[in-house]
């Protein structure tokens, strides 16, 4: 008789806590002339899903290019001080 595996899945629990950058790149997009849309038109994102991903109660979070038009255009010391403390964390 063949004995079957079992397999059992682990959930890993997420922090539900925004990070410090997520809270920073939000903060710097609604800071923005024209906000959050304003950022999404000039760089040719849709405004509704850019402020859903801003949104740091929002499970879904922007991408590197997201990010990158968010620093171009902002040039926020939100968003360096927020990397500089999550590389000096331990």
């Amino acid at each position: 008789m063949m004995m079957k595996k079992t397999w059992t899945a682990q959930v890993q629990i997420q922090e539900t806590r925004p990070s410090v950058l997520q809270i920073a790149c939000h903060r710097a997009a609604k800071s923005y002339p024209g906000g959050i849309s304003a950022i999404a038109q000039d760089y040719g994102f849709n405004a509704h899903t850019f402020q859903n991903k801003l949104n740091p109660n929002e499970p879904n979070c922007i991408n590197l290019k997201e990010f990158e038009a968010i620093c171009r255009a902002t040039k926020s010391q939100l968003i360096i001080d927020a990397l500089a403390e999550l590389l000096s964390q331990e």
